[in-house]
Protein backbone atom coordinates (compact mmCIF):
# COMPACT_ATOMS: atom_id res chain seq x y z
CA UNK A 1 0.00 0.00 0.00
CA UNK A 2 1.46 3.35 -1.07
CA UNK A 3 0.36 6.50 0.71
CA UNK A 4 1.40 9.38 -1.53
CA UNK A 5 0.68 12.87 -0.23
CA UNK A 6 1.18 16.37 -1.52
CA UNK A 7 0.45 19.00 1.14
CA UNK A 8 -3.17 18.30 2.23
CA UNK A 9 -3.91 16.09 -0.76
CA UNK A 10 -3.66 12.34 -1.18
CA UNK A 11 -3.42 10.16 -4.29
CA UNK A 12 -6.19 7.56 -4.60
CA UNK A 13 -7.27 5.01 -7.20
CA UNK A 14 -10.84 3.89 -7.94
CA UNK A 15 -11.19 0.10 -7.87
CA UNK A 16 -12.12 -1.54 -11.15
CA UNK A 17 -13.03 -4.92 -9.64
CA UNK A 18 -14.24 -6.58 -6.47
CA UNK A 19 -13.78 -6.49 -3.64
CA UNK A 20 -15.07 -2.94 -3.16
CA UNK A 21 -15.50 -2.19 -6.87
CA UNK A 22 -16.21 1.50 -7.49
CA UNK A 23 -14.68 2.72 -4.22
CA UNK A 24 -11.38 4.48 -3.68
CA UNK A 25 -8.18 3.34 -2.00
CA UNK A 26 -4.45 3.93 -1.85
CA UNK A 27 -2.51 2.35 -4.74
CA UNK A 28 -1.83 -1.24 -3.69
CA UNK A 29 -1.04 -4.68 -4.98
CA UNK A 30 0.39 -8.07 -4.18
CA UNK A 31 4.04 -8.96 -3.61
CA UNK A 32 5.30 -11.42 -6.22
CA UNK A 33 7.15 -14.54 -5.09
CA UNK A 34 10.77 -13.64 -4.28
CA UNK A 35 10.10 -9.90 -4.48
CA UNK A 36 11.02 -7.58 -1.62
CA UNK A 37 8.03 -5.54 -0.37
CA UNK A 38 9.79 -2.26 -1.32
CA UNK A 39 10.30 -3.59 -4.86
CA UNK A 40 6.61 -4.51 -4.98
CA UNK A 41 5.72 -1.01 -3.77
CA UNK A 42 7.76 0.66 -6.52
CA UNK A 43 6.43 -1.72 -9.18
CA UNK A 44 2.77 -1.44 -8.16
CA UNK A 45 2.95 2.34 -7.74
CA UNK A 46 4.48 2.72 -11.20
CA UNK A 47 2.01 0.30 -12.81
CA UNK A 48 -1.03 1.97 -11.28
CA UNK A 49 0.02 5.64 -11.38
CA UNK A 50 2.99 6.06 -13.71
CA UNK A 51 4.94 7.60 -10.81
CA UNK A 52 8.44 6.55 -9.83
CA UNK A 53 9.22 6.01 -6.16
CA UNK A 54 12.02 8.24 -4.86
CA UNK A 55 11.94 7.02 -1.24
CA UNK A 56 9.66 4.90 0.91
CA UNK A 57 9.15 4.72 4.66
CA UNK A 58 7.68 1.51 6.06
CA UNK A 59 4.85 2.50 8.40
CA UNK A 60 4.04 -1.01 9.51
CA UNK A 61 2.86 -4.47 8.60
CA UNK A 62 -0.82 -5.10 9.21
CA UNK A 63 -3.19 -8.02 8.80
CA UNK A 64 -6.28 -7.22 6.73
CA UNK A 65 -9.63 -8.83 7.49
CA UNK A 66 -11.35 -7.20 4.48
CA UNK A 67 -10.35 -9.31 1.49
CA UNK A 68 -12.36 -12.50 0.96
CA UNK A 69 -9.85 -13.61 -1.72
CA UNK A 70 -6.98 -13.80 0.77
CA UNK A 71 -8.41 -13.66 4.32
CA UNK A 72 -5.90 -12.26 6.78
CA UNK A 73 -3.27 -11.32 4.20
CA UNK A 74 -0.50 -8.97 5.26
CA UNK A 75 -0.37 -5.35 4.18
CA UNK A 76 2.96 -3.53 4.05
CA UNK A 77 2.02 0.14 4.45
CA UNK A 78 4.48 2.70 3.10
CA UNK A 79 4.55 6.48 2.93
CA UNK A 80 6.03 6.98 -0.54
CA UNK A 81 7.83 10.02 -1.86
CA UNK A 82 7.68 10.13 -5.65
CA UNK A 83 9.66 11.77 -8.42
CA UNK A 84 7.90 14.68 -10.13
CA UNK A 85 5.82 13.43 -13.03
CA UNK A 86 2.44 13.12 -14.62
CA UNK A 87 -0.05 10.76 -13.02
CA UNK A 88 -1.42 8.19 -15.45
CA UNK A 89 -4.14 5.63 -14.84
CA UNK A 90 -3.80 1.97 -15.77
CA UNK A 91 -7.33 1.17 -17.05
CA UNK A 92 -6.75 -2.56 -16.51
CA UNK A 93 -6.22 -1.91 -12.79
CA UNK A 94 -8.36 1.11 -11.94
CA UNK A 95 -11.39 3.01 -13.22
CA UNK A 96 -9.79 6.33 -12.27
CA UNK A 97 -6.97 7.98 -10.36
CA UNK A 98 -6.94 11.42 -8.76
CA UNK A 99 -5.56 13.69 -6.06
CA UNK A 100 -8.08 14.50 -3.33
CA UNK A 101 -8.12 17.14 -0.65
CA UNK A 102 -8.24 15.45 2.75
CA UNK A 103 -11.40 17.42 3.56
CA UNK A 104 -13.24 16.33 0.38
CA UNK A 105 -12.66 12.60 -0.04
CA UNK A 106 -14.74 10.04 -1.94
CA UNK A 107 -15.86 6.74 -0.38
CA UNK A 108 -12.73 4.91 0.82
CA UNK A 109 -12.65 1.12 0.80
CA UNK A 110 -10.56 -1.13 3.08
CA UNK A 111 -10.65 -0.40 6.80
CA UNK A 112 -6.88 0.00 7.06
CA UNK A 113 -6.95 2.68 4.35
CA UNK A 114 -9.74 4.44 6.24
CA UNK A 115 -7.62 4.41 9.42
CA UNK A 116 -4.70 6.05 7.62
CA UNK A 117 -7.05 8.69 6.21
CA UNK A 118 -8.16 9.52 9.77
CA UNK A 119 -4.49 9.97 10.77
CA UNK A 120 -3.77 12.13 7.72
CA UNK A 121 -6.78 14.34 8.41
CA UNK A 122 -5.73 14.84 12.02
CA UNK A 123 -2.32 16.08 10.91
CA UNK A 124 -0.53 13.23 12.68
CA UNK A 125 2.82 12.20 11.32
CA UNK A 126 2.33 8.89 9.52
CA UNK A 127 5.58 7.58 10.95
CA UNK A 128 4.10 8.05 14.43
CA UNK A 129 0.88 6.16 13.66
CA UNK A 130 0.24 3.15 15.82
CA UNK A 131 -2.64 0.85 15.00
CA UNK A 132 -3.70 -2.50 16.28
CA UNK A 133 -2.04 -5.03 14.00
CA UNK A 134 -5.45 -6.27 12.86
CA UNK A 135 -7.85 -3.46 12.08
CA UNK A 136 -11.33 -4.53 13.32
Amino acid sequence: MAIVTKERRVLLVKRRRDPFQGTWMFPSGFVDFGEHPEEALARELFEETGLTTKAAELLGVFQSPDDFREPGHFVFAYHADVEPGEVTNDPHENDAIDWFDLDALPEISWRLHQEFIVKLRSGSSLSECHFDRTVP
